[in-house]
This record gives structure tokens, C-alpha cells and sequence, in this order.
């Protein structure tokens, strides 16, 4: 797996320009990271280690928009704003709170090296274990490579 991982950060690096997440305070080397989160701009997907997390369109938007705002908490207006534009004003914690338990809940094959809270108060907030990665794919070609290459090792 860390020689997978190692590859694909160097194919990946000519087409992302920051990863959304630093491994908490310090950079962590490659041989250390055990948890690669990849969420696929172009296909709408989430990979964790090559697995595909299979997620609604809500679902999608609101991890990625908690993984652009890593380790911070994101206010629960501009989350419901983000994903439900038209409904902002009949949005309610209940909402909010169900979606958060089901991004939690298809979460759960992760072993805990993501953690989600959710606040009405205080908003919402995603962390991530300092041997985990993510990286965010924006490029058409290269959601095509790693797709390809990475998810059909090993089948």
C-alpha cells in the first residue's frame, strides 16, 4: 500500500496543486501516511485506500466542503447554504444533523481516521488522523489514470 501511495502522489503531483489537507500541524512523509483519502472532482467520487465510498450528491458536497475547511469548523449557514441553496431558510438542525450521521455512517470502514462533527451552534468540522492524506482530483486525465490504474490493482 505505501509503495501505491508513494506512486501515486508522484503521478499526481503535476495535476494538483495543494492537497486540501497538511497532516495536522507538520508535514508527514509519504512512508508514514496510512489512510489516502482521494475525492474525484470529475466523477463526484470519494476513494479511502482505493475503496469507493459511494455517496449522494449532498453527501459529496458536504465532505468536500468540510475537507477544503480541514480542522476547521465551517459555521452551519454557509453549510447549509452550500448545499441547500433554494431550502436555506426551512433548513434545520434536524437536516443538517441526519446528513452529518450519514456521511458519519458510510464513514465507518475508515477505522476512525476521520472524524465529523456537526453543530447548528458551532457548525460543522472535519478532522483527519495525522497519518491520513487527502487529495482532491480537479483534472479529467487524471481521474482517468487513477481510476484505471489505481483502482484495478488487485482485482
Amino acid at each position: 500500500m505505501k509503495n501505491i501511495i508513494s506512486l501515486l502522489l508522484e503521478i499526481f503531483a503535476q495535476f494538483i496543486k495543494k492537497p486540501y489537507v497538511t497532516c495536522e500541524d507538520r508535514q508527514v512523509s509519504d512512508k508514514e501516511i496510512n489512510v489516502l483519502i482521494i475525492i474525484d472532482d470529475c466523477c463526484k467520487s470519494i476513494y479511502f485506500n482505493r475503496k469507493e465510498l459511494l455517496m449522494t450528491k449532498m453527501e459529496f458536497c458536504y465532505y468536500r466542503l468540510l475537507a477544503q475547511h480541514h480542522g476547521n469548523t465551517v459555521p452551519a449557514d454557509v453549510v447549509i447554504e452550500h448545499i441547500w441553496p433554494s431550502r436555506k431558510a426551512v433548513t434545520s438542525q434536524n437536516n443538517l444533523s441526519q446528513l452529518t450521521f450519514k456521511v458519519k455512517k458510510k464513514m465507518l470502514t475508515v477505522d476512525g481516521a476521520v472524524t465529523l462533527k456537526s453543530s447548528l451552534k458551532e457548525g460543522c468540522l472535519l478532522a483527519h488522523g495525522r497519518r491520513t492524506r487527502t487529495l482532491c482530483i480537479r483534472n479529467k486525465i487524471a481521474s482517468k489514470i487513477y481510476r484505471f490504474i489505481f483502482l484495478n490493482i488487485n482485482r
